[in-house]
């Protein structure tokens, strides 16, 4: 895989309670090899593959770096799992948005970095713990959220050529049946949130596995909704793309088990096209530091277009600023964030 240089990402889809959060996690906090889930044996193979490239190649000049980011998708704000909550202040929501050269990005996102299994473990460890989970009446513990996990891997060489490749495990909210109305005004506010988004991935699915249709991450259809800007990559273009497909054995469920098996035929019908992912990061600086500079001419050509045209700007240096960040700099902001979740767990009480 990193030798490929691909982007891989699977998607668990399915009704509330039938397993997929348990599937992907396995049981978080035992790390036998009959308990782990998927999420956990994936981050075992890549740093076992990684170790072995390692040795094959004997190359000690090139930099790694190995990244993480997990996040969830809550009433249609994206909440970054891997900084610690702070006492009365509401969680931050980050933006997302998509340029046409970086595809989407998210604006203040951690990228937490690693170096082994275990600090990977504890980052997933401490991520599941800070997720949106409420009991309803359908699932006692029932995920109020969309979920990403990435793992991000890239080397670079002496030269400022980039070798870049990532996966992701997505673990979707499950869809809920309307008719259930038993829960509390909360619960039924999430679960509007959680089908609605799913439902924009539906119609994208759908138009995605039509034959001979064109469709690409930057269409308005994926603009919907937040879940579906944030896979758009992945379904459209440069990622090998899976999906697990969780049904309940139970005949009260056989009307979703089957929506979902016919959601699991439309996604078989996706073509997408990995690639080998190699940039070179200075070049992107300067091509971004160009468009900026035409977007200030811009704005002071036409001061009509300020309001739009700083935005674009304000986004533009956000992004020309992560690729400019050193390697040293990324680890020492994880250092600090690491500090601060070894001291959230000591409030909550948590062996660190």
């Amino acid at each position: 895989w990193m030798n490929k240089e691909n982007n891989l990402m699977i998607l668990a889809y399915g009704q509330t309670g039938t397993g997929k959060t348990h599937t992907v996690l396995g049981n978080i906090g035992c790390r036998s090899s009959e308990q782990r889930g998927l999420l956990p044996r994936i981050i075992e193979g890549l740093f076992d593959e990684l170790e072995a490239a390692k040795e094959a190649a004997g190359d000690t000049e090139k930099k790694t770096s190995l990244q993480i980011s997990y996040l969830e998708i809550f009433n249609e704000q994206i909440h970054d799992l891997l900084v610690p909550p702070k006492a009365g202040v509401s969680r931050e929501a980050l933006q997302v948005r998509y340029h046409p050269i970086l595809g989407v990005m998210i604006n203040d996102l951690s990228q937490s970095s690693v170096s082994n299994i275990e600090e990977a473990m504890e980052l997933v460890e401490f991520g599941t713990r800070m997720r949106s989970i409420a009991s309803t009446s359908m699932n006692s513990r029932s995920s109020r959220a969309h979920t990403v996990f990435t793992f991000r891997f890239e080397q670079t060489s002496d030269s400022g050529e980039t070798q870049m490749a990532q996966v992701q495990l997505v673990d979707l909210a499950g869809r809920e049946q309307e008719k259930s109305s038993s829960d509390n005004k909360d619960r039924l506010k999430e679960r509007q949130f959680i089908n609605t988004s799913l439902f924009h991935l539906s119609t994208c699915i759908i138009n995605l596995s039509k034959k001979g249709k064109k469709v690409n991450a930057s269409d308005f259809g994926f603009r919907n909704s937040r879940l579906t800007l944030l896979l758009a990559n992945s379904l459209t273009g440069n990622s090998r793309t899976g999906m697990i497909a969780a049904v309940s054995p139970a005949s009260s469920d056989s009307d979703e088990t089957i929506s979902t098996l016919r959601f699991a035929e439309q996604v078989k019908n996706i073509k997408t096209k990995a690639t080998s992912n190699r940039v070179n990061k200075a070049d992107v600086v300067k091509q971004l530091q160009d468009q900026i500079a035409q977007l200030k001419l811009d704005m002071e050509k036409n001061l009509r277009a300020g309001s739009g045209s700083s935005e674009q700007v304000a986004q533009l240096e956000a992004v020309c600023s992560h690729f400019k960040d050193a390697l040293e700099q990324e680890k020492s902001r994880s250092q600090a964030l690491a500090e601060e979740r070894a001291e959230c767990l000591k409030e909550m009480g948590l062996s660190v």
